[in-house]
């Protein structure tokens, strides 16, 4: 099959009218797309592997739990007594079950929500930013030590990295762009998009 594979490949390149391969050239390039294909299957079979370990290792929470995480997800600031009251349980068995929680993993922590407008950050921006393989991770730590930079994450898709930039004015998205993406080694290609209007924004996870 693999020699199927590659054989079309050949075949289709030379309909394009690219010089013809030699014998050894084509053996050549047998040897390296099976290389392509063996890698490709390992990372696959990696990623898979690592997420059926990691449901193992899901927080099994139960209902009461997730209306706890409700409530504090609509306001962190909501009391034990209040919650309590809410779901008809004592404000120490509140916090008993917030207390494993944040034991566990489930709360990472508690903030607060900064309406980034009234404090003068008006101007919202999602890059898509392609960058080598090799330089993947330390274009993303880089990036993350920015002040401007809100979010960054690694997403599926044609671009690697999905970064969020709160900044002033459009002068301040001009000098990051610039200054901060264009100028760091292992960027390869970027691509920017400006926040218009917001419809929905949820900072809690709705259980």
């Amino acid at each position: 099959m693999l020699l199927g594979v590659a054989g079309n490949q050949i075949k289709s390149n030379q309909r394009r009218g690219e010089l013809l391969l030699t014998v050894p050239e084509q053996r050549q390039r047998l040897k390296q797309t099976g290389k392509t294909i063996d890698a490709i299957w390992l990372t696959c079979f990696l990623k898979h592997l690592s997420g059926a370990l990691a449901a193992e290792q899901i927080m099994k929470i139960d209902d009461t739990d997730r209306k706890i995480l409700d409530c504090l997800a609509e306001d962190g600031r909501m009391s034990y007594v209040d919650i309590g009251k809410r779901l008809n349980l004592s404000r120490v068995s509140i916090r008993e079950r917030v207390q494993q929680l944040v034991k566990n993993g489930v709360i990472e922590k508690f903030g607060v929500v900064i309406n980034s407008e009234l404090v003068g950050k008006t101007v919202s921006a999602f890059f898509e930013v392609e960058c080598e393989p090799s330089a993947l991770l330390s274009v993303a730590r880089n990036l993350s030590k920015n002040q401007s930079v809100a979010s960054c994450y690694q997403m599926t898709g044609p671009s690697m990295l999905h970064v969020h930039v709160l900044v002033e004015d459009f002068h301040q998205l001009e000098n990051f762009t610039n200054k901060e993406l264009y100028s760091m080694k292992g960027i390869t290609s970027v691509n920017s998009h400006i926040l218009l209007r917001r419809f929905k924004s949820r900072s809690g996870l709705k259980l």
